[in-house]
Formats: structure tokens, sequence, C-alpha cells
């Protein structure tokens, strides 16, 4: 899953500091902004899985089924999360297969499934190689995991264009100033 942000509107301080950051520095000084950027956008990625919230700071939806903080059991989506630089821009993605469904949520409908005495699933296939009465088969309801945005949607949300502007400015005075 990748994320593309396009700045927008509300985005017209950070594009006039990007676009004269361009213009003065050329494609070096927009590489190096660009990983600059990278780094905010993984520590912002880190911060919403630490809280638990969106990159707008809305909460995420409080897990049902078990206790603790949603999308953190066992780390890996958070530690997924990559970035590239290059000198036309920032990349945030990952590699994990279920990213989409958190990030957007999903609708599952019920099925049929077997299942061991322990409680373990298993194919239909499986199933049918299990010793007579250890296994049982039966209907599993549909769930609705929702939607727990990690990724900023289509334009930046302010917390992150505070954050890009910031950092767009230190270069900018490091580069012409000092």
């Amino acid at each position: 899953m990748v994320a593309h942000v396009t700045l927008t509107g509300g985005d017209a301080a950070l594009r006039e500091l990007v676009a004269k950051m361009k213009k003065v520095g050329g494609p070096s000084a927009m590489r190096v902004l660009a990983g600059r950027l990278a780094v905010d956008a993984r520590a912002l990625v880190a911060q919403s899985f630490a809280s638990s919230t969106s990159p707008n700071g809305e909460a995420w939806a409080p897990l049902k089924t078990r206790r603790g903080q949603p999308l953190v059991k066992s780390g890996k989506l958070s530690r997924s999360i990559k970035t590239s630089a290059s000198s036309k821009g920032v990349t945030l993605y990952t590699n994990t297969r279920y990213a989409a469904v958190h990030q957007f949520g999903a609708a599952t409908k019920s099925r049929m499934q077997a299942r061991t005495r322990g409680g373990r699933f298993k194919s239909r296939k499986a199933a049918a190689s299990q010793k007579k009465g250890s296994v049982r088969i039966g209907r599993v309801s549909g769930a609705t995991i929702p939607a727990r945005p990690f990724f900023p949607g289509d334009s930046l949300p302010s917390p992150w264009r505070a954050r890009f502007t910031q950092t767009t400015r230190e270069l900018f005075r490091e580069m012409f100033d000092g």
C-alpha cells in the first residue's frame, strides 16, 4: 500500500517554500528536503501507532475482542512502514498485505468454517483428513473492521503540514542563512 498525498489549497505556504527550495537549491536541495520529510513522515506514522490516532488526530475505534491498543499486538504493521525519498518527493509505503484493511476498513462475509476442538480454524480439505468428531463445521459470522488510518488521506493533515513546513523552513535557513 502506498500513500499519495497532494499539496492542496491549505498547503499554499508549504507549496511556496518547496517551490523556492527547488528554484534556488536545485535537485540536490530537493533530495535533502525529501530525506528530512521522509524522517518526519515515519515519525508521524509512529506517533499514530503509539497514540492510536489517525494523522488528523482522531482516535481509532477501540478493540472489541481483546484488550490493548489497536494495530500494535505484534508490531509487524508499524515496523513495515517505509519511505522513499528523491528529488521529486517522498513516498510513504508498507508491504504488509493487510495494511489496506486497517487503513480503509473492511467487512467480511458470513461463511462456513471448520474448527478443531482446540479452537483452531481449518480449511474444509484439512478438516476432511482429521479424525471423526475432532473437527466441527459451523457458520462464522461476518465482521466489520473499522478504518484505523495511519497514513494521511488525499491531502496533508494539519499536524503533518505544520511539521513539514517547520522542517522545510529549518532547511531553508540552514542553506541560505548560515
